[in-house]
Formats: structure tokens, C-alpha cells, sequence
């Protein structure tokens, strides 16, 4: 017997370690594949280049004065990413990348900003399979961890008529395009629907929305899943900019995903990551049980109730409330059998990546396990399965409460 389910789904093979950074992906070339990759422009945008050229640094650690003489206009104007025509490299095309990699490794060397029930901000947590949207009214940050090889993906959508919009989600495989597509509409309503209240029809058809993504996951995994989750995410992006590309303005801010995210000892370095609500500053970051929201046990059985690949929607910017929508699970005969096995074959036999859980793993998984074991679907979602579970934060404060 073997059940594969975790916080995580694979990851990814090195094509080796030898790249160096490059300004031009012309004539590019993955060693070990022993050919020349072609690259073609997308409209994804890269942030702004603030990398600076060693030259450019004198000795004693100051900079030329040429390079304060930059040409404003091209300083704003951002560049297109380039990706290889064959979508099966995409993480090794971004480790070449100065400005992509200059912005990971900022990233990479914090240490996480760790909730719990001590901190003063107002925390939404996001768990795997799951999405949330919120606006400053409603929360300070929006976080996920756990991650290894999943990948956490955070948004932030501005336009000049409307109150920022941020949403967060965290993916464990390469099934999710219809929900990152809707992730992506739903920042773009967020924003047209205040746009024609606030905005003439002439105004608003000059204006697109600016989305920024951030993506933090994976690491090079022996079964290459991170990788396959990298490609298809990143190629996916690149799609929907171009089709979207009259809206909205796409920029693929940060970026630590597979072999950018190892740790040179296959495993993860960014676990988990956050968003500042009001700022749309990312960075790393971890969140306590105290503070993950209400029934996190229940959510969890989402990812053994055989359910469609599919992201659980839990809070809306339109309300600040953190809602359960009804779902069905049934305990499966194995779950005594799982729950008598000690920690260390426990992990074996459920995670797909036992080498880089954290270290809560196995009691967070006997506590889910426990739930679909004692707590009968119909008791929590009433008979007909029809009863959403709402849950209202109390004031400021990190703890919610049951909507009657």
C-alpha cells in the first residue's frame, strides 16, 4: 500500500550547474543538452534592472559616476522576458536571467518573517489547494508555507480608479489551468468594475491594469515534478499575457522556482511566502497553527477527498469573511493502519518528497487523518451537504469565529 499525498508533489533534475548570468538569451546554450536553444520574446514583463555590471563598481566598493547617468526613459521602459520556443527549460532560462536571478537572490537571503500568536498583523492563511483575495480593509498579509515541491504564487493588481487587489494561492501540480486563469479574471473585474463607476468609457479604454506576480517553489527533485510544475506555470503566464496583453500589464516580478530555489543539497530553500496587502512587498515567510485561520484539519481532508484538482476559493475582497464551501469525504480503510505506523514510516508512505518536510508534517497529517476518521461528512456540512462553514475574524485580532 502506498498513498502519495503531501504538501508537496515532486521536483526537478539539474541540467547542471555551470550557467552563467547573461544579459542576451541569443545563441544561449544548456550544456548538457548539447544544443542551441532558440528564444522568443513574450509579453511578460521583468521588473525594473537595477543590476549593476562589476565595472561599474570601483574599488573601494563605489560607483562610477556613468553610472548615475542613466537614460530615464529606458529605465522605465521594462523589458519582455524571453523563453525558449520548447517550454521544457523554463527554470534554467530564468537562472541566465541578471534581473530575474538579482531579484530571487533578494529574496532567497531573508530569513522568514515567522506568524504567530504574538504578531499584531492581521494574517490570512492560505493552505494548499486553496485561494484567497483580499483588500488592505481586510487583512495585513496574506501567507503560505509548507511548500516543497508546490509552488505559492501571490498577485497584486493597481489601476489609477481603483483600491489595490491582492490574492494568493499555493498549486501542488500542473492541473490548475482553468483556476489561474479565473485567479487572473478575477483581478481584472475587480478593477473594470470600479473603473466604470469611477471613470468615463474614453478614460478607461487608455488605461490597463498592472498585475504583479511573485512565485516562490520547488527544488531539484529527483522525480522532476517541481520542473513540470515550473514549466507549465511559467508557460501559462506567458499565454495569458499575450491574450490579455490589451488589459492588463503583466510583470513577473519575483521568481524562485525549482533549481533557483535549491539549496545545493536537494531541498528547498523559500518554503513558504507572503504578500503585504497594502504595499504589495513578498517575502519569505512562515505561519504557526495559532494563527492559520479556523479548521485547518478540515481543509487539509480536501487533499484526500479525491475531489477534482481544483483551487477551494476562502476569502473574496468583497467580504471579510473565511468560508468552507461544502465537499464530500469518507474515511478509507487505511487510515487505523496509517495511524498506528511510526513518524518515519509515515512520511514514507504519504509524502512525496519525505526527505524535505518540515518537522510538524507527520503530527499536522495524524491530526487530518484523526478528522476524516471521527468527524462524519453530515455532521459538519448538515445532511444535504449544503451548508458552507463562514467564519468572521474578531476585530483585529488573529482568531475567528463561527457566522451563525
Amino acid at each position: 500500500m502506498v498513498i502519495a499525498n503531501s504538501d508537496s508533489t515532486g521536483t526537478l533534475v539539474s541540467l547542471g550547474n555551470g550557467l552563467k548570468r547573461v544579459a542576451s538569451y541569443q545563441g544561449f546554450d544548456l550544456g548538457s543538452y548539447n544544443e542551441v536553444v532558440t528564444y522568443q520574446p513574450t509579453d511578460l514583463l521583468l521588473p525594473e534592472d537595477t543590476f549593476l555590471d562589476d565595472s561599474e563598481i570601483g574599488l573601494d566598493g563605489s560607483f562610477h559616476s556613468c553610472s548615475l547617468q542613466v537614460d530615464q526613459q529606458l529605465q522605465q521602459q521594462k523589458q519582455p522576458l524571453y523563453l525558449p520556443k520548447k517550454r521544457d527549460a523554463v527554470d534554467q532560462c530564468l537562472r541566465s536571467n541578471m534581473i530575474v536571478m538579482e531579484r530571487c537572490d533578494q529574496l532567497l537571503a531573508q530569513t522568514p518573517v515567522v506568524y504567530n500568536d504574538h504578531s499584531k498583523e492581521r494574517v490570512l492563511y492560505v493552505a494548499q489547494g486553496e485561494v484567497a483575495y483580499a483588500v488592505p480593509l481586510h487583512c495585513d498579509v496574506l501567507v503560505s508555507d509548507k511548500a516543497t515541491t508546490c509552488h505559492i504564487i501571490a498577485m497584486q493588481s493597481c489601476s489609477d480608479h481603483c483600491t489595490p487587489m491582492s490574492s494568493l494561492t499555493h498549486i501542488d501540480s500542473a492541473a490548475y489551468e482553468e483556476s489561474v486563469r479565473a485567479m487572473l479574471q478575477d483581478h481584472k473585474t475587480h478593477h473594470r468594475a470600479t473603473s466604470v463607476a469611477n471613470m468615463d468609457a474614453d478614460a478607461m479604454s487608455d488605461s490597463r491594469i498592472a498585475l504583479a506576480i511573485h512565485i516562490v517553489g520547488g527544488f531539484e527533485d529527483d522525480k522532476g515534478s517541481s520542473r513540470e510544475i515550473s514549466n507549465w506555470l511559467i508557460s501559462l503566464l506567458a499565454c495569458i499575457a499575450s491574450e490579455e496583453k490589451d488589459s492588463l500589464k503583466i510583470t513577473l516580478e519575483t521568481v524562485a522556482v525549482s533549481c533557483m530555489n535549491d539549496d545545493g543539497h536537494c531541498a528547498p530553500i523559500g518554503r513558504g511566502l507572503a504578500i503585504n496587502v497594502k504595499t504589495g512587498e513578498t517575502f519569505l515567510a512562515r505561519c504557526e497553527t495559532q494563527v492559520a485561520g479556523p479548521c485547518m484539519s478540515l481543509r487539509s481532508a480536501r487533499l484526500w477527498s479525491g475531489i477534482k484538482p481544483k483551487l477551494h476559493l476562502i476569502h473574496t475582497a468583497h467580504s471579510n469573511a473565511c468560508c468552507i464551501e461544502p465537499f464530500s469525504y469518507t474515511p478509507f480503510k487505511e487510515i487505523d493502519a496509517l495511524l498506528r505506523l511510526q513518524d518515519h514510516v509515515l512520511l514514507r508512505y504519504t509524502s512525496t518528497s519525505p526527505e524535505c518536510e518540515e518537522d510538524d508534517f507527520c503530527h499536522s497529517l495524524r491530526s487530518t487523518l484523526t478528522f476524516l476518521r471521527d468527524t462524519p461528512c453530515k455532521q459538519t456540512f448538515g445532511d444535504r451537504l449544503d451548508q458552507p462553514l463562514v467564519y468572521r475574524r474578531i476585530r483585529q485580532s488573529n482568531t475567528w469565529q463561527l457566522s451563525c
